[in-house]
């Protein structure tokens, strides 16, 4: 109840908050159950946490709703379709997207909305999924959540990318192994250096001698290396995966042969 009252709260301050419940509903331990069977105990285990959020955001909005005849997420949609310099990098590439397809700025804007909500609950389920069989840990799923709405966003201060930098010690690790190269190692180097770098921001604010700076250097030295670092770092873990998995194939051979 605390957890769902925490999450509430921080959802009323920031929305995005809310996807931790992706990350905090936990399954009964021991439990053999699939598909909607495994669903409806997790709401169940979970209902406390699950009532108690819902309550904190409902009880949160009641007076805006009240004194606003039921318009409490005026400013939301507008800020969701600004076109922001330092927007996040999923808007950057739509927006080049619609560019290159000549597509007018309102089904631009259109398509940024579509294709968010579909990285966001994808991310999200995939997330739940992984929770759930306990194949990733809280600290990681936070930090791919966070990372998804970060890239999703209309502006990317560099007092956003703070949220982040809270998961780089807790689960950064050494880039080379006995095993070969760290692919989780790599793309949490890769986010500390995103919230380093987005500082970089500061010196492209317009001005009243630079009232339309070009932000090309920014993308160049924020953006760009970040994201080859993180498709590396899938590539990466996705070769070790193959690896593990053939080795434990090769190990299973081997023993039945022995046999």
């Amino acid at each position: 109840m605390l957890t769902g009252f925490l999450i509430g709260f921080a959802t009323l301050t920031k929305i995005y908050p809310i996807l931790l419940l992706a990350v905090v509903l936990v399954s009964e331990r021991g439990s053999n159950d699939r598909g909607m069977a495994l669903l409806r105990k997790i709401m169940r285990h979970n209902a406390p946490l699950l009532i108690t959020c819902v309550a904190t955001i409902l009880l949160g909005y009641l007076p805006y709703l009240i004194l606003g005849h039921g318009q409490a997420f005026g400013y939301f949609a507008t800020y969701a379709s600004e076109q922001g310099r330092n927007a996040g990098v999923t808007q950057q590439i739509v927006h080049w997207l619609g560019d290159q397809l000549h597509l007018p700025i309102m089904k631009t804007i259109t398509l940024e909305h579509i294709v968010d909500f579909l990285l966001v609950g994808v991310v999200s389920l995939v997330v739940f999924v992984l929770r759930v069989r306990n194949r990733l840990s809280m600290e990681a799923a936070v930090l791919l959540l966070f990372g998804v709405v970060l890239s999703i966003s209309s502006h990317v201060f560099p007092w956003y990318t703070t949220t982040l930098l809270l998961w780089v010690p807790v689960l950064v690790g050494p880039l080379w192994t006995r095993t070969g190269t760290g692919g989780r190692s790599l793309a949490i180097i890769a986010v500390w250096y995103f919230t380093t770098t987005s500082l970089l921001g500061y010196f492209f604010n317009s001005g009243p001698s630079n009232p339309l700076p070009d932000w090309t250097p920014y993308y160049r030295l924020v953006y760009t290396p970040v994201m080859i670092a993180l498709g590396v770092a899938a590539i990466i873990g996705v070769v070790n995966r193959f690896r593990c998995q053939k080795g434990i194939a090769l190990a299973s051979g081997s023993t039945n042969n022995a046999r």
